[in-house]
């Protein structure tokens, strides 16, 4: 997921997300010092996305699996 978050003070948070296929996502919030997102895959939730009240930003990118042996670099003959 190609997310942003900014947080500009009095506790306005602004977030976008670029690519969400509708998957499932769930918000906690920790009393005003952060939050994070997690998505749920096989019926459990993973953190994904997140940020605390020291502006430390993580995000743990998850991507579909394009089969083993499928993907190929760009090359000058293709």
């Amino acid at each position: 997921m190609c997310t942003s978050f900014v947080y500009r003070k009095e506790n306005v948070w602004i977030g976008m997300n670029f690519d969400n296929d509708g998957k499932d996502l769930k918000i906690s919030t920790h009393e005003g010092n952060g939050f994070l997102v997690s998505v749920k895959v096989n019926n459990r939730y993973f953190p994904s996305i997140g940020i605390n009240q020291n502006g430390i930003f993580v995000n743990d990118s998850s991507v579909d699996s394009n089969g083993e042996g499928k993907y190929k670099r760009q090359s000058e003959k293709r």
